[in-house]
């Protein structure tokens, strides 16, 4: 075989100067076509779900080098810079030039991509024979619906599959020129595989291709030339000095365009890899008429889904194909290049699929995931089918039939334009309406852009006014009409509703239905007229879809109505209790609602089901923390942070804990390395601040707290701070200065008042402290701690009863502040409300029971017990005390004293003597426990116990007297 594709000298034909062969000028016709039909149509098809997180990240990228690595916006979106960002990138920088639309413009480009792989197909099966076999793979690709409908709108998958074809093109065009390779392949290689990196880590398989077939390849040149050690030698080195530059060339590439590795450029790509072979997707999928997770697909999803999909005639050439291959695979010899190339070519279409089917590899959305498997097995199909009509008896009737096929396939898809991407062949799927029961067909929302054109201009309004409209999301909007439409978030309150049946969430909302969208008979969108009246059509009655019940749970959540938002998701849970996005969502309404222990079981369940995610962990992390379970939050932010480093919210709250427990170093560390990833974000800089004025670094936090107005001067509480720091410096008026610059810009803020009065409070200046969280309640009586701090003020002016009433209005609304249930407990304690003392207690201990503090004041409420006459009270509060915090003498002691006067003196006994071990120079310790010695005969040792009280109190009247009660023969000797 050779380098280029025989030309057929006889149907030659003068282009401009040029000489082209028939199949080249009707590829040239092909691609003309192709182009116009994009040029023509690409407005007609629809933004996916992804695409803002696309249109993000690009810009994200570029902002990453413009700010030389500092702006870090770029690591703000969960999972997305797990991904090159090559394409995003180049794309963004189109769209700032382009004239068109932001998303014309991408869908533009990503469709010039697309033919870019129509190009890679003609190249690539033009290889293998003349250049008709690269014309008819071109066909092929070009005539495969999915890929055509994907290359408008698919801005991840159809850019890695084209570079995927490209990189199979040249590394076996590359295999037929070794043992020599010119730079320039060397270079076209590298940079072709660099940038199938540079969208997905995914493409490093293509590394081991290239290891394992240029490693074939030098075999079969050793055996023809003969194995000798020499040839070995030097058949290894040059090896070496193809693979490594290759390599790193496109390791290069993958790195220029992908943030996250640049900062462990060994190692991240490698995590990346991991996580993505091992991702913890847990996305709905709907396969053989029955709703199941990506985590759950069978072990034939993939193969099953191309069955399904793949277009007739491509799937009749492959049949014929495998029959061919078998009839004929004694003509393979070990040395046959051509033989080496087809197999390459194979196993890039079916490796990946093998490798999904292997480690069961979640998969959502039908086989987009595998786009770049299947172009590369259209174009196997293509040269499988070219060979067979070469080497048929009968070949016009063999190109006849395919052809026949091929135009079947062309009018399938003039039948679904624009919705291409649903298709379903006939064979094994029945067509695409069939399966439209069975499988899914509309996930990417393409079908939207089609009902908004039909409302901009086919809905007649039956009333003057503009017509609301629910259901189109905000990158949609700007095909709306907004001269005739107006949009609203609840579709209770639209005029129209917009919905596409994907999962069936077409059957949430009842009403009638206006319009519908429909590709090849299966029904892709519905435009509905809300009307609760149609409530009980067959349409919106129950249905076995777990997310048509997420959806409308999410839509209730929306309009507040939580108590219908919570049946929703139990019953979407019902019909799949897997679904982690739906214990999620759980616990997400809980923790709206302040129940934060069944938003924690929630949260639990989710974060089971996907420990991968980040987002729960620190949904985890956020309850424990309200909840006042520190240790488990700052567990669960740290577990956050080493699934998503540069997550912010877990980032800024991490630090935000570690301040709360007075981890200060730790905290500090944590704000720093928050200011250095985001170096642009003022609460960071504004915390930062707190902190360093907390800890009497009052000139410091002064300075963060300038940088947090600097960065954005539109935050009051950086005002407020700023005064409060000035003036604990003695910088009166300063202070004054910095409060009043933020009076002017919010006159009506409380935090101005609030942070005034917590200087004032810290201060000692209790009463104006009062006077001010007064003026901030006047303003804003739910303003954030502001109970609890009215409370803590009255406390300190032992003010109890106010002191309770502002406190228990703090835990109403923040039921997770343990030390707030603690300053309530002393509260009810000082006034001997000892029931509601307890109750008080024991809530902060079970938020934070590692706290000492609440130990040592639930001793002191048991104590109050005791002397009230409720021994038994007191008696569970000492035993719960010494169990979870041993360390609390009074416990030990006055459990003790109840032992005592109960006769139970060898529990006494055993009381007392851990009180003497906890504090050796307490003489009434000590006394105790000689006096239950003595009790129970243990003379000698009471006789020695006493002997200590003398030696701490020489004239203790009671250790004299009883050491004189004792007869002398038992006594050792003189104290």
């Amino acid at each position: 075989m050779g380098t280029d594709p025989e030309q057929d000298s006889e149907k030659q034909i003068s282009v401009m100067g040029n000489r082209l062969d028939l199949s080249q000028v009707i590829f040239l016709l092909l691609v003309m076509i192709h182009g116009s039909a994009v040029l023509a149509t690409f407005r007609e098809y629809g933004v996916n779900p992804d695409e803002a997180a696309h249109i993000d990240y690009g810009h994200s990228v570029l902002l990453w080098y413009q700010s030389l690595f500092q702006q870090r916006g770029v690591f703000s979106r969960i999972n997305i810079w797990l991904y090159g960002g090559l394409y995003d990138t180049l794309v963004h920088l189109v769209t700032r030039i382009s004239p068109l639309g932001l998303h014309d413009t991408r869908h533009l480009c990503n469709a010039t991509v697309g033919i870019v792989g129509i190009w890679g197909a003609y190249k690539l099966g033009g290889l293998y024979g003349k250049r008709w076999f690269g014309l008819l793979a071109a066909l092929f690709l070009l005539l495969t619906p999915r890929y055509y409908g994907h290359s408008f709108i698919n801005h991840k998958d159809i850019p890695f599959a084209v570079a995927y074809m490209w990189s199979v093109y040249l590394m076996a065009k590359a295999l037929t020129r070794l043992p020599q390779l010119s730079i320039r392949m060397l270079l076209s290689l590298g940079l072709s595989i660099g940038i199938c990196l540079g969208v997905r880590i995914g493409g490093v398989i293509l590394l081991g291709y290239l290891g394992l077939f240029f490693a074939l390849r030098y075999v079969q040149i050793l055996y023809l030339q003969g194995f000798t050690r020499k040839a070995w030698f030097n058949a290894g080195k040059t090896y070496l000095r193809q693979v490594v530059p290759i390599s790193t060339i496109a390791y290069t590439i993958m790195l220029l365009f992908w943030p996250w590795a640049q900062l462990d450029p060994v190692f991240r790509p490698l995590q990346a890899l991991r996580k993505f072979s091992s991702f913890s997707y847990d996305i709905r999928a709907y396969f053989e008429g029955h709703f199941i997770r990506s985590t759950e697909i069978p072990w034939y999803y993939a193969p099953k889904w191309i069955l399904l999909t793949l277009p007739d005639f491509l799937v009749l050439s492959l049949a014929a194909g495998i029959v061919y291959c078998i009839r004929n695979w004694r003509r393979l010899k070990p040395g046959n290049l051509h033989s080496l190339n087809l197999i390459l070519l194979a196993f890039s279409a079916l490796f990946p699929i093998l490798i999904v089917i292997a480690t069961n590899t979640p998969l959502c959305n039908g086989i987009r995931h595998l786009i770049f498997s299947t172009a590369t097995l259209t174009t196997l199909g293509a040269v499988l089918a070219a060979k067979i009509i070469l080497k048929a008896r009968r070949p016009k009737v063999f190109a006849l039939a395919l052809a026949s096929a091929l135009c079947v396939g062309l009018l399938d898809m003039l039948s679904l334009h624009p919705n291409e991407y649903v298709y379903f062949n006939r064979l094994f799927a029945g067509g695409t309406a069939n399966a439209s029961s069975k499988y899914e067909t509309d996930y990417y929302q393409h079908s939207y852009t089609q009902g908004i054109h039909w409302i901009n201009k086919d809905y007649v309004p039956k009333s003057r006014g503009k017509v609301k409209v629910a259901g189109i999301s905000p990158n949609q909007w700007y095909l709306v009409n907004q001269d005739k439409f107006e949009y609203v978030v609840n579709p209770w309150d639209a005029d129209l509703y917009i919905v596409n049946t994907h999962f069936e969430t077409h059957r949430s909302i009842p009403g009638e239905v206006v319009h519908r969208i429909s590709a090849d008979g299966a029904e892709l969108l519905y435009i509905i007229r809300p009307d609760s009246s149609h409530a009980d059509g067959a349409l919106f009655l129950d249905s076995s879809s777990p997310h048509r019940y997420f959806h409308l749970g999410s839509i209730m959540q929306s309009a507040g109505r939580y108590e219908e938002a919570l049946i929703h998701y139990q019953k979407g849970i019902q019909l799949d209790p897997g679904d982690a996005n739906f214990h999620n969502a759980m616990g997400d309404l809980h923790f709206i609602l302040g129940d934060y222990s069944p938003a924690l079981r929630s949260y639990t369940r989710s974060a089971h089901l996907k420990p991968d995610n980040a987002v729960y962990q620190a949904n985890l992390a956020k309850t424990f923390h309200h909840m006042g379970k520190y240790p488990e939050a700052l567990a669960h932010y740290n577990a956050a942070i080493d699934r998503s480093p540069e997550y912010r919210f877990a980032l800024y709250n991490h630090g935000r804990l570690l301040f709360g427990l007075g981890r200060m170093a730790e905290a500090e560390s944590a704000y720093r390395d928050l200011i250095r990833k985001f170096p642009s974000y003022a609460k960071a800089y504004l915390d930062l601040g707190i902190l360093k004025e907390n800890q009497g670094r009052l000139v410091e936090a002064s300075e963060m707290y300038i940088s947090a107005i600097q960065h954005d001067s539109w935050v009051p509480e950086s005002y407020g701070r700023l005064g409060t720091s000035l003036f604990s410096m003695g910088k009166i008026q300063e202070a004054q200065a910095a409060l009043t610059d933020g009076l002017e810009k919010f006159p009506e803020a409380p935090v101005l008042h609030f942070n005034l009065a917590r200087c004032l409070y810290t201060l000692g200046r209790t009463t104006e402290a009062l006077f001010h969280l007064s003026a901030t309640q006047a303003v804003d009586p739910d303003y954030p701690n502001l109970d609890y701090n009215t409370g803590m003020a009255q406390f300190r002016m032992q003010n109890w009863t106010q002191s309770i009433l502002s406190m228990k209005r703090s835990l109403t609304r923040s039921p997770d502040q343990s030390h707030g249930w603690y300053t309530l407990a002393r509260a009810y304690r000082a006034i001997r409300k000892l029931d509601s003392s307890h109750e008080a207690i024991w809530k902060a201990i079970e938020l934070d029971g590692t706290n000492k503090d609440y130990w040592v004041e639930f001793t002191s409420l048991g104590a109050l017990y005791q002397q009230s006459g409720h021994g038994d009270n007191a008696k569970a509060i000492y035993v719960k005390v010494i169990a979870a915090s041993p360390s609390v003498f009074d416990a030990h002691f006055n459990l003790g004293i109840l032992h005592y006067g109960e006769g139970a003196y060898e529990s006494a006994r055993s009381r007392f003597a851990d009180a003497v071990a906890l504090s050796p120079d307490d003489h009434q310790a000590h006394l105790a426990l000689a006096q239950c010695n003595q009790r129970l005969g243990l003379t000698q040792e009471a006789i020695l116990e006493y002997r200590h009280v003398l030696r701490l109190q020489p004239n203790h009247a009671v250790a004299i007297r009883e050491l004189h009660e004792i007869k002398p023969d038992t006594q050792m000797g003189s104290p």
